[in-house]
């Protein structure tokens, strides 16, 4: 993953704290927006202000399994994720709160795949089509389905509301929580529709629970956008409608590959703003207004996949979409990654099998898009080598190494070089200190994050260049620069990271290495020669 300077965060951090000192925050409270229409499910309302709509969380792939006489894959997934992604109508968000909204059509999912509810893609859309259409819900069924749609432990029964919805077609129910969190609370309610009795419309409005928030203002806001709501008959609408752009539209698909394109798109539908551009190899799903940014990102994506192949080539076609995912704000990139990658300039998550980007706000545009296209370069490539080694757990030293040293990638034309990055400084330091490569060949993602992160990326960055390109430059003979490409062939087939790098690094004498290793970038004559040494001869086979 890509590391933000956690110096400059922390800095950051310290003056908002000072500042809270001296001038105290005034209480944020939700306020009454601007009308949605969301016309494929007949529904018009009011929303919150300064909510931006999100996409739909992609299905997260709990793991697979794998038929040992065919070699056949089943993808494997919470029937509950399933479940509550098949009834979302859309999500809207910001740093206040958010609001949820879905359509009651299915039962809770009890009692399908294994016994925790994990279940392949097939299983769950052969029960999906035998639920019948159902209109009349039981109030236990409703009140399970909405305290497991938005995870909650327990509701009270529901409050009819008196007062009715404009145009007075409907009756509205207000859930209340046993046990609510007065910091965080949640406000749900069943609106169901006299005109058009199968449709059943849940509605959630969260409260941030780390903003300090003028409850009752917010409450009034929340009783206006419910009181707005009005419903039409729905419209089909295209997918692709005012949302598509496709480059090579001829190229042939596999099955597995048109199922997960239509999962992206699906996931995107009611979202405003929010569109997708198709090219040889990747879908991308943005809502960044800049067409210059989108078409630089597209086209280093494809360049950079080239790249990739050229030193790891493929054994064999990939299967799903390489999806890549552009945020126009920073606050709807943490909003949809969550708190716990608030230190990331961009992910790749193998789990949805997405590829995530950040912009940098505080950048001009034109190195904004130039950032973005650097996190384009490390992330791509964890996807590209996920996908390339058939979802194989890889050494922290190759999969980070490689992402960083590609960083440095710079398209001239036809041809690219791969230059020396702004960990520099920070690997010439490192080499004047005590290094245990050996060690470092065996670290662990948890350690490797938690220990000095940056230490561990410059030297996870230093220690590629040098086996790619410083080793064709020092003046003693070695064989430095096959290990990258022994290691990715062991590991595609055995699968098993620990011997791929045993394999990889086993006639290695460590102690020389180290020395050559430290020789290297303690040498500025050396360095910019490697830095000068290209790889165009191997891209253009």
């Amino acid at each position: 993953m890509k590391n933000i300077r956690l110096n400059f965060c922390i800095f950051i951090l310290l003056m908002a704290l000072a500042l809270n000192n001296v001038f105290p925050a005034s209480k944020s409270y939700l306020k009454i927006g601007k009308t949605e229409n969301i016309e494929s499910e007949g529904i018009q309302f009011k929303s919150i202000d300064d909510f931006n709509p999100s996409p739909i969380p992609l299905p997260e792939r709990i793991g697979a399994l794998v038929n040992r006489q065919t070699g056949e894959k089943k993808e494997m997934y919470s029937s509950e994720d399933l479940w509550r992604i098949d009834q979302f109508i859309g999500i809207w968000q910001s740093n206040i709160g958010n609001l949820k909204i879905a359509k009651i059509s299915l039962p809770y999912p009890e009692e399908i795949g294994d016994k925790d509810g994990i279940i392949d893609m097939d299983s769950y859309k052969e029960w999906k089509e035998k639920q019948p259409l159902k209109i009349n819900f039981t109030a236990d069924e409703i009140n399970k389905w909405v305290r497991k749609f938005f995870d909650l432990e327990s509701l009270e029964n529901p409050e009819i509301l008196t007062r009715q919805l404009s145009p007075r077609d409907c009756r509205v129910s207000f859930f209340k929580q046993k046990s609510r969190d007065p910091k965080s609370p949640v406000y749900i309610f069943l609106i169901e529709s006299q005109k058009f009795p199968a449709l059943k419309i849940a509605v959630s409005y969260t409260l941030n629970d780390t903003i300090n928030i003028n409850i009752e203002k917010s409450e009034d806001a929340i009783f206006t956008s419910i009181k707005s709501f009005t419903f039409s008959p729905p419209k089909k609408l295209p997918l692709n409608q005012s949302k598509q752009q496709t480059i090579n539209k001829n190229i042939k698909r596999s099955p597995e590959y048109i199922i997960s394109r239509e999962q992206v798109i699906n996931n995107i539908k009611n979202a405003k703003g929010w569109e997708y551009l198709e090219t040889e190899n990747f879908i991308l799903v943005y809502n960044l207004r800049n067409s210059k940014t989108v078409k630089e990102i597209s086209q280093n994506l494809e360049s950079c996949r080239a790249v990739f192949e050229t030193f790891y080539p493929l054994k064999k076609e990939l299967k799903a979409v390489s999806v890549c995912r552009l945020f126009e704000k920073r606050e709807d990139y943490l909003n949809y990654v969550g708190k716990e990658y608030e230190w990331t300039g961009g992910l790749w998550n193998p789990s949805r099998k997405e590829l995530i980007i950040s912009p940098i706000d505080w950048m001009t545009k034109s190195n904004n898009r130039k950032a973005m296209v650097k996190v384009v370069f490390h992330e791509g490539f964890h996807q590209y080598l996920h996908y390339a080694t058939d979802e194989a757990i890889s050494s922290i030293w190759f999969n980070e190494g490689n992402a960083t040293f590609f960083e440095g990638i710079n398209f001239k034309g036809n041809q690219f070089e791969i230059e020396l990055t702004d960990r520099l400084n920070e690997m010439k330091k490192l080499a004047s200190l005590k290094i245990d490569i050996k060690s470092f060949l065996y670290m662990e993602q948890d350690e490797f994050v938690k220990s000095d992160i940056s230490k561990n990326y410059t030297l996870a960055w230093g220690l590629m260049f040098f086996l790619h390109k410083g080793s064709k430059v020092i003046k003693k003979e070695n064989n430095y620069s096959e290990i990258p490409y022994k290691y990715y062939e062991v590991l595609l087939e055995s699968k098993n990271y620990k011997k791929a790098t045993d394999e990889a690094w086993k006639n290695v004498d460590f102690q020389k290495f180290e020395e050559d290793f430290k020789a290297f970038w303690t040498n500025d004559s050396l360095i910019k020669k490697a830095e000068r040494y290209n790889f165009n001869h191997l891209f253009s086979k």
